[in-house]
């Protein structure tokens, strides 16, 4: 089966998790950037960040030679902004057609989890999801990160 793996990050912690776990299943990776770049002051991103994620912003992507038609699983990793998705991913989520597709999520962490996997799934429509979880910090966290690895093993099958 053929899986692709779909990110965005934007400190590194989940992109960390989906090169580890690209590495692990052969996966190909796609990382999601915004058009318009975050800010580099860390005060900033916070503020920024977590208003475009509460309001459900879809800010612009640039384009990827992402197509979900091409691929049997389609992992799909978010960082956990204000309790919910990034927003570059919930405008992924609304972009692609994942219509009849497998699909896992995924979700990195400082503070907790929330609702980022549920938020995630409503926003996949008739996708079918075949697995999620979450994981603290992967590039902190040797744990976290063996964790992420044999999900996606199991995931990718």
């Amino acid at each position: 089966m053929k899986t692709a793996i779909l990110y965005y990050s934007l400190t590194g912690n989940t992109e960390t998790a989906a090169k580890a776990m690209a590495e692990t299943t052969g996966a190909d990776l796609f990382a999601l950037e915004t058009i318009k770049p975050m800010p580099k002051r860390f005060f900033c991103r916070i503020i920024l960040g977590g208003f475009g994620a509460r309001f459900k912003k879809k800010p612009a992507i640039k384009p990827i030679a992402f197509t979900p038609a091409n691929y049997d699983r389609i992992i799909i990793g978010t960082p956990t902004w204000a309790g919910t998705i990034a927003p570059a991913v919930r405008t992924a989520l609304t972009k692609f057609d994942f219509t009849s597709r497998s699909v896992a999520l995924f979700s990195t962490f400082a503070g907790a989890p929330s609702e980022t996997i549920s938020a995630m799934t409503e926003l996949l429509g008739t996708a079918t999801v075949i697995g999620s979880t979450s994981a603290k910090e992967p590039s902190k966290n040797p744990d976290s990160l063996v964790a992420l690895k044999l999900w996606a093993a199991e995931i990718a099958g």
